[in-house]
């Protein structure tokens, strides 16, 4: 690694003129020498390109495409970025004060890691809250504690951007868990190391995926099978796969059950069953059966 790696922070964006204008202010006050900053327009049609370019004058990278959805847009970036480390920030969050630093930092103390990450901050309800207690963040092979805390996320991470083009990049097909899906790609590969600090805030907007019950229903299992069917996983990975698919049907479960489809609901919650019957002891999705059975 260089003395100063240039790091790319790639910020997709889609009709979020008000919002996103917070995100690269976040990345340009980092107190870091060499960052780029691309933003993807995935073609908005609320005035997002002239307000940012106009804002902005040249201080950040504006590339507009057609829409595409939000994993062909982080791409796009991906691709076009220059530097040598590469970070993502979703247009609705934020890049904490010196987050950029901690995390290059971190790299020239382990020279083995191929990306690092930090804690998140989580803003819902007008509360912060700190995601995970940061003495349980582990270094190196973290996979096993990715799986149980899901201790990192889209915006959390800095990876050699070299490795991001092979190992990574995002499955346009999918418009929900697609990060789930890639970083189970790279924990189970990569070496991963803990930067020790806070850096990015997370914001609970209107319009947030998870909140999308419909694209979430429509999608599916199809996470789970773009990463099996992914060429050379690591065996310990595909060991894993019936607990995977079982947590990925309890995911549309969910969102079966708040959208009042619980014919669906069931099925998908036997389909969890089936492929690990642990699943029969989370009372939750177990009293939601019950209820269902009434609706």
């Amino acid at each position: 690694m260089s003395e100063i790696p240039l790091v790319s922070v790639v910020i997709p964006t889609y009709n979020r003129r008000s919002k996103v204008t917070d995100a690269i202010d976040s990345v340009l006050s980092q107190d870091y020498p060499a960052i780029e900053v691309v933003v993807v327009d995935d073609g908005s049609t609320d005035g997002t390109g002239k307000h940012v370019q106009e804002r902005y004058h040249g201080r950040v990278r504006y590339i507009y495409q057609e829409n595409r959805e939000k994993s062909a847009a982080r791409n796009r970036g991906i691709r076009e970025a220059r530097g040598e480390l590469l970070s993502m920030l979703d247009s609705d969050d934020l890049m904490l004060a010196g987050a950029v630093r901690s995390m290059v930092d971190c790299f020239r103390r382990h020279p083995d890691a191929d990306a690092v990450y930090g804690s998140s901050l989580r803003q819902r309800a007008g509360t912060v809250k700190e995601e995970v207690d940061r003495r349980k963040y582990p270094d190196g092979d973290i996979l096993p504690f990715y799986l149980e805390e899901r201790i990192i996320n889209n915006n959390s991470f800095m990876i050699k951007r070299g490795l991001m083009l092979r190992y990574g990049m995002y499955r346009e097909e999918l418009t929900n868990h697609e990060d789930f899906e890639m970083l189970l790609r790279l924990t189970s590969r990569l070496n991963f190391y803990f930067c020790g600090a806070p850096v990015c805030m997370v914001r609970r907007t209107e319009g947030s995926a998870k909140d999308d019950y419909g694209k979430i229903i429509a999608q599916g299992v199809r996470a789970m099978d773009c990463l099996f069917s992914t060429p050379g996983l690591p065996g310990r990975l595909l060991r894993m796969k019936k607990r995977l698919y079982a947590g990925e049907c309890l995911t549309v479960a969910a969102a079966c059950y708040r959208a009042g489809r619980y014919r669906l609901f069931r099925d998908y919650y036997r389909m969890a069953l089936s492929y690990d019957p642990r699943t029969l002891f989370r009372p939750r999705f177990l009293r939601r059966y019950i209820v269902s059975l009434a609706r």
